[in-house]
């Protein structure tokens, strides 16, 4: 417990490197597979609706499991959850390369796999973010978090600036083959985590105690003025925007750009949250000038994003979402770190589960929606139209004086 205590105090402690590393090796094959999947899907069968539906199933499943995964993760040992979450993707994506290799995959089989792998993202994540909160002192949460999206942002820029090279030269297996080792290597280092136990871990489950404590989130919530409103109206920003990610090949194309531009346009915008977060791990921000930083930063965000919408060609595309990826990326990471450290530490696990719910289920309608409405209208007239939408629940977002308030009571304390 004092080894614990000790490493603890430091940001760079063993434990918090090692969930780190495990995050940014399951990351790099995760970012060539999402690429190359996501192309061949939109090959083979020209639909946007069904890229719709395949990028919505993490957020889909999410918003339908997110609040009783969230029970289990206080109830069940979030190491293993990682370790066992990780090893099953690893083996689901080898399935899939192995299909791809042999010239036999079929949607089917790629709409299944990435079902069940948002299965287990969706008990992977609230373990992660849990269990990143006590391997650091408060005081670095902020910090932590930074760093930790940082490296992702970052193996997102290099693989989706190489991307496009990657899938000529090498071809779809291989993407798909590399993504499933990067899961089994971050499960095996993930299992030498050393997790703190917390309170009522261990505990006896049943049916009857997950949906106990299901209600007693709820309640809970609902006692800290200010967060579910907060999520409230990121659910509906989510609903209007977030969609785009579901249909940006098919945008690309339509904005003049080749494959290779369309990994270049990924791969600036990761550049940009890079960036972000980098300044955010290095620069301690007074917490009186917070809530002013993420006002500031999600209306630029929105701005550049509809401007993004209504430009055409590579380079002024690019830039523009690069603008709105760094706003973004900052908004984000004030807001969250605070809210994290306002929900106590037994309620961690359900509470967010259930915040997580709510803001995945506006991804995933989202996505649904983009696909198939792109059908319909055309992908340029819907991401413009949802970009513009996205103004309404902003709105509501910066008159929350109930959620700008405990933000800063909890940012001093």
């Amino acid at each position: 417990m004092e080894e614990e205590t000790q490493s603890k105090n430091k940001l760079m402690n063993r434990d918090f490197v090692l969930l780190w590393q495990g995050t940014a090796v399951s990351t790099i094959g995760n970012v060539l597979y999402s690429i190359a999947i996501g192309i061949w899907v939109y090959n083979a069968t020209g639909s946007t609706a069904l890229m719709g539906v395949m990028s919505s199933f993490t957020y889909l499943i999410a918003f339908l499991l997110g609040p009783f995964a969230g029970v289990l993760t206080d109830r069940l040992n979030r190491r293993n959850i990682l370790v066992v979450a990780d090893a099953v993707r690893g083996v689901l994506m080898l399935g899939i390369a192995w299909f791809a290799f042999q010239n036999t995959l079929a949607v089917w089989q790629v709409l299944l796999v990435a079902f069940l792998a948002a299965v287990c993202n969706v008990f992977f994540t609230p373990a992660s973010s849990t269990i990143a909160v006590q391997l650091v002192k408060s005081a670095d949460l902020m910090r932590a978090q930074s760093m930790m999206q940082g490296t992702t942002s970052l193996i997102g820029l290099i693989g989706n600036a190489v991307s496009g090279f990657l899938i000529v030269v090498f071809g779809v297996p291989l993407m798909v083959m590399l993504n499933g080792i990067s899961f089994l290597l971050s499960a095996v280092t993930e299992w030498f985590i050393r997790v703190p136990r917390q309170s009522g871990e261990g505990e006896k489950l049943s049916v009857k105690l997950v949906f106990e404590d299901f209600r007693l989130g709820l309640q809970y919530l609902k006692s800290k003025p200010g967060i579910l409103q907060a999520f409230a109206a990121a659910f509906l920003m989510n609903l209007c925007a977030a969609g785009f990610g579901a249909v940006v090949y098919p945008w690309t194309q339509a904005k003049g750009m080749n494959v290779a531009e369309y990994g270049l346009f990924l791969g600036v915008e990761s550049g940009a949250s890079v960036v972000a977060t980098l300044l955010l791990s290095a620069v301690r921000i007074s917490p009186k000038y917070r809530y002013r930083i993420m006002a500031v930063n999600i209306v630029l965000s929105l701005a550049c994003s509809i401007t993004t919408m209504l430009l055409h060609g590579f380079l002024p595309c690019t830039v523009s979402n690069a603008l709105s990826a760094f706003t973004n990326v900052t908004f984000n990471m004030v807001m969250s770190s605070a809210l994290i450290l306002m929900i106590d530490e037994q309620h961690r696990g359900k509470a967010l589960g259930i915040l997580t719910a709510i803001t995945e289920g506006g991804v995933a309608g989202s996505m649904l929606l983009y696909g198939a409405l792109s059908e319909i209208w055309g992908v340029q007239a819907v991401a413009l139209a949802g970009a513009v939408l996205t103004v309404l629940p902003l709105i509501l977002l910066l008159k929350n004086n109930p959620l700008r308030k405990a933000l800063s009571e909890e940012l001093k304390a």
